[in-house]
């Protein structure tokens, strides 16, 4: 886990209010290892709260449908994706990427 890495070492520029803190007070070991707990447990509960999302499995139709031969899907998708393929407003959304469309 990277802020809790980062964390560890005494660098703490993803917590702005404590790198700034950490400038004129020196922040205890006891208090790092602490923190470093917390974030420990934070990461657990988001796993366990979170697995089912964690371990989707997203087909690279879905994410770029237009790199994908319609023969490669399931036969009940082949015309959407096929005419997904097809429509130039969706294409050029796409060519910025999934984010923009």
């Amino acid at each position: 886990m990277l802020f809790k890495c980062n964390f560890a070492c005494g660098e703490f520029c993803q917590f702005p209010t404590l790198a700034n803190v950490s400038k004129e007070v020196k922040i205890l070991e006891d208090d790092v290892h602490l923190y470093c707990q917390h974030l420990e447990m934070l990461q657990e509960d988001f796993l366990r709260r979170f697995h089912d999302i964690l371990s989707l499995v997203i087909p690279n139709w879905v994410l770029d449908p237009f790199i994908v031969n319609p023969l490669n899907v399931d036969i009940h998708l082949q015309e959407e994706l096929i005419d997904l393929q097809s429509n130039e407003e969706i294409k050029s959304r796409m060519a910025r990427g999934y984010e923009y469309f």
